[in-house]
């Protein structure tokens, strides 16, 4: 056996100190560190909004509050003015409107002389905001027509109490003479007959009333069509025209009656003055599809219809719809300028929840979770389509969130309510900014119920409504048309409904329960206590609940 020599064993490596990570480098708050630098160097960085005035007119005079604009239209500027106002000396005289609103008028009138490549009268777009006076400028645009020989307009809004609103702003630009009707007060005859009268002024119409029509079929936009004649070149407002921008919907949805109501009164009065107004009409591409008279899209276009516009804005993403915001300017058919938040402060005020209010909440809650235990006692009817399934949980949590976001706003009105009339009491100006409207609820059950209800329209009960009609598994409507003693009721509960389906759950008798006290019994009055009887003693439990959990939650009625 070879000799290994001995090895003396190495002393180990001295111990290296770990090497710690660096640290991470201090995060800077790029916002903070603007608003910093312009502090020390007073002046501005990256501004959005720039100050505005009137770039080519010396009209009238300064607007009372300080105004800006976008700092993309701001690098844009308009035609040159070449129109002449009938009612200039008036205004120098009585100074009813500011230099902003008569650049807004002169333009417009400019842009009413030209027409579209499809040969209908080109419009104009006022998308101001709160508070640089749309209303004054609107009835400034009557006035001036009306001092050029045309004695009609029809001046359509948001609601009925806004006339009175009309017939200050017509007041205060010196067109007491202009008489302003009120629609919905007025019988479906023809308005310029013996009967009604009506030769000329302002016919005031809400959108409610444009897409209303008689027993006998006659509509308030026949009546209105007729009433200014197929070579009307007068005025036609679309004020707060936002109320049309589902006349082209996403994917799925049907367009509304308001919307399409809106684009036919334009096709039927091809030689119209054509106004349309609002601060959020142009928010979203798809919402444009109404403003047919802008000249966007079409004949003389790069763009044969609106869909391929829409197509080519959706791809350009916000760039694309800011561009197209300045090609308008430019072009002499849109302004839009806001009040200025320079010197603004904010406060956040809580608002402490009422008692009703949190009883109403926890009834809310108690309620969705029948809905969902009915749902869940449904869901053998979808088994076999997981894909509806899955879409139907989807909808039913997009509903409950959409629900208690309108809740959480209605707790807030009492403590707004007392916010505005203190500032009232201030003598101060109040704007209030709502999240959401539930226009698209409103719209639903205007469709469904008609123009005339004897409640207000509550948003959330309209979408709750509405989930449980179109998802949960209801039997088919009975005919009606069925003679006999069998009253439709009957037939109803003969029916075959199927074997795994519920159909008296808690959710029919809730949704027809009015709002009772604690400890009182609460039965829909179109059931009798031998009905209710009978459903007791059907009660089992379903054999499709076979864990402990749904056990404790629901009881079926499956036979």
């Amino acid at each position: 056996m070879p000799h290994m020599p001995f090895l003396p064993m190495m002393p180990p490596p001295p111990r290296m100190p770990m090497a710690l990570p660096p640290e991470p480098p201090e995060e800077i708050n790029e916002v903070a560190f603007d608003v910093e630098r312009e502090e020390e160097e007073g002046d501005t960085v990256g501004e959005t909004f720039m100050d505005y005035k009137p770039p080519k007119l010396s009209l009238g005079l300064p607007h009372p509050d300080p105004v800006v604009e976008t700092s993309s239209l701001s690098a844009v500027q308009p035609p040159e003015p070449t129109y002449n106002l009938a009612i200039m000396d008036e205004l120098d005289e009585t100074r009813a409107l500011s230099c902003l609103q008569i650049e807004t008028i002169v333009y417009a009138c400019q842009r009413h002389l030209h027409h579209l490549p499809t040969g209908a009268r080109a419009g104009f777009f006022i998308g101001d905001g709160a508070g640089v006076g749309k209303g004054r400028t609107i009835a400034g645009l009557i006035w001036e027509n009306w001092q050029q020989g045309r004695h009609k307009a029809l001046w359509i809004s948001i609601g009925s109490d806004l006339k009175y609103d009309a017939r200050r702003d017509l007041d205060d630009v010196g067109a007491k003479c202009v008489q302003v009707h009120a629609l919905n007060k007025l019988p479906y005859s023809k308005l310029d007959s013996k009967a009604t009268g009506i030769a000329d002024g302002v016919v005031f119409v809400t959108y409610s009333s444009l897409i209303a029509s008689s027993e006998k079929g006659y509509s308030r936009l026949r009546q209105l069509v007729e009433w200014c004649g197929s070579e009307y070149d007068g005025l036609v407002v679309f004020d707060e025209c936002h109320k049309a921008k589902n006349l082209i919907p996403e994917a799925g949805g049907q367009p509304t009656r308001t919307g399409k109501s809106v684009l036919e009164i334009q096709e039927m009065l091809p030689e119209a003055r054509v106004v349309y107004c609002s601060a959020t009409g142009a928010s979203e591409p798809r919402n444009l599809g109404y403003m047919v008279r802008l000249g966007l899209w079409g004949d003389g276009t790069s763009f044969q219809s609106f869909h391929q516009f829409l197509g080519a804005l959706e791809k350009g993403g916000v760039g694309a719809l800011e561009l197209v915001a300045m090609d308008m300017k430019a072009r002499g058919m849109y302004v839009c300028r806001t009040l200025s938040y320079k010197g603004v402060d904010f406060d956040v005020v809580e608002a402490p929840l009422e008692d009703r209010m949190m009883n109403m909440y926890r009834k809310a809650a108690e309620f969705w979770a029948e809905l969902r235990v009915e749902l869940l006692s449904a869901s053998e009817y979808y088994a076999e389509d997981k894909s509806n399934s899955a879409q139907i949980w989807r909808l039913y949590w997009a509903s409950h969130q959409r629900f208690f976001r309108h809740m959480c706003m209605s707790a807030k009105v009492p403590a707004v309510v007392r916010l505005v009339k203190e500032a009232l009491a201030e003598e101060r100006c109040v704007v209030v900014g709502l999240q959401s409207t539930g226009e698209a609820r409103t719209e639903e059950a205007i469709t469904k119920y008609g123009v005339e209800m004897e409640d207000f329209i509550s948003g959330p009960r309209e979408l709750l409504l509405k989930l449980v009609e179109d998802n949960y598994p209801l039997p088919p409507k009975p005919d009606c048309s069925q003679q006999g003693e069998e009253k439709v009721t009957e037939v109803q509960r003969k029916r075959h409904y199927g074997p795994d389906v519920s159909l008296k759950g808690r959710v029919r008798k809730l949704a027809k329960m009015e709002d009772s006290d604690d400890g009182m019994d609460a039965h829909s009055p179109l059931e009798s206590d031998h009905e209710l009887t009978d459903s007791e003693e059907e009660l089992h439990m379903c054999q499709i609940c076979n864990t402990e959990e749904e056990k404790s939650l629901e009881r079926c009625l499956h036979g």
